[in-house]
């Protein structure tokens, strides 16, 4: 075992078990949402819907597609998923992954405008906005927004000839598996194209993010003014809003943060000496962002989180209700098979005492 098999070892059964246990909140979202949403949710729950199945995309795409591994000493990902995609698949997959997160994060934004419009007192800007047109129009603009965050990173890649020399290379000095070489994705740290790529993409996530916070914040207080709503309205919302504030934060804890901070690990230590338990942590501190949004969600969405909790209690009541018969039954058989037992018992010993010659002769010599 080299000193990069535990690390692996350890992230990728980590890995595996969060994009398992991501699958099964996001399905049970999904389900909720269809089923538990209120009227006062209107047409949010197409937004948390809509969120849902992309951080059900990418977590499938982290932990099942992709589920890279880390060469010693150079920038090469192996894509050691469940199904082998080919080098070229692998670069396609790798750019996926990026496309889905901003498409989250356009989603995110986009739903902070609408919320935004929902309390504006500008009827024009309400009539434009909540047009179908004007919605169709704005998921075009997420889709060429995560397009072009994809098409980004794919220029950050080596071509294919240049990875075909780099695989080899490392092959012939037994730092990669000959089976590990069929999906590979290299990308090419000290190029121009990807130090201009990763801060325009990182200027662009900051400074859209400060600004839709304080969206949020804005209206936050805005709907508090309201008074056209009820109580029980006013909280929902308020409620949402936070929802949303809260998960655009989580993709600057989740990513940008491990993703500047191992930059700047692997500038101090440089490529080879690097700590691989870094890397690997900072490639789970990313896997862990759509599950943080699936729990926010359950969390912040008081419909979901009482029906969640409802639901707990019947299964654990239910539980509860077949342990309890279980012992019973037990406790009347075992109480049923003890009185035959000891019936048993006593007719062996009566015909045993009477069978006893000592007795009889005792009986005898008394009579006498």
């Amino acid at each position: 075992m080299n000193d990069t098999d535990l690390p692996y070892s350890i992230y990728s059964a980590s890995l595996s078990v969060v994009s398992v246990v991501d699958l099964v909140l996001q399905a049970y979202i999904i389900f909720i949402c269809l089923r538990v949403s209120t009227g006062s949710m209107k047409e949010y729950r197409y937004f948390i819907l809509l969120s849902t199945v992309l951080d059900l995309c990418l977590s499938s795409c982290l932990g099942f597609f992709m589920h890279l591994h880390i060469t010693v000493g150079t920038s090469c990902l192996v894509h050691k998923g469940l199904i082998t995609f080919g080098r070229e698949g692998a670069s396609i997959v790798f750019s996926l992954a990026f496309f889905i997160g901003a498409a989250i994060i356009a989603a995110q934004d986009y739903c902070i405008l609408y919320r935004m419009t929902l309390v504006s007192n500008n009827r024009k800007i309400k009539d434009v906005f909540l047009r179908h047109s004007t919605t169709i129009m704005l998921l075009l603009l997420i889709f060429v927004v995560a397009m072009g965050v994809a098409y980004g990173i794919s220029q950050t890649l080596y071509s294919s000839e240049d990875t075909e020399i780099i695989v080899r290379d490392l092959v012939d000095r037994g730092h990669l598996h000959e089976s590990d070489s069929i999906s590979v994705s290299c990308i090419n740290m000290l190029s121009k194209t990807t130090v201009i790529v990763g801060a325009m993409i990182g200027i662009l996530f900051v400074s859209t993010q400060a600004f839709f916070l304080g969206c949020g914040v804005w209206i936050i207080k805005k709907i508090r003014r309201q008074a056209v709503f009820s109580a029980k309205t006013k909280n929902m919302h308020i409620q949402l809003t936070k929802l949303l504030i809260v998960q655009m934060v989580t993709p600057v804890i989740f990513v940008l943060v491990p993703v500047v901070f191992t930059q700047s690990i692997t500038v101090v230590f440089s490529l080879f000496n690097t700590p691989y338990f870094i890397l690997y942590l900072a490639m789970f501190s990313i896997s862990l962002f759509p599950l943080t949004n699936a729990i926010l969600t359950l969390g912040f969405v008081a419909p979901y989180r009482k029906y969640t909790v409802k639901l707990i209690r019947r299964l654990l009541m239910r539980n509860t209700q077949v342990s309890t018969n279980t012992k019973a039954t037990n406790t009347s058989e075992w109480g049923a098979s003890d009185v035959i037992r000891r019936n048993e018992m006593s007719v062996f010993f009566i015909r045993t005492r009477s069978a006893s010659p000592s007795l009889m002769r005792r009986r005898n010599d008394f009579q006498f």
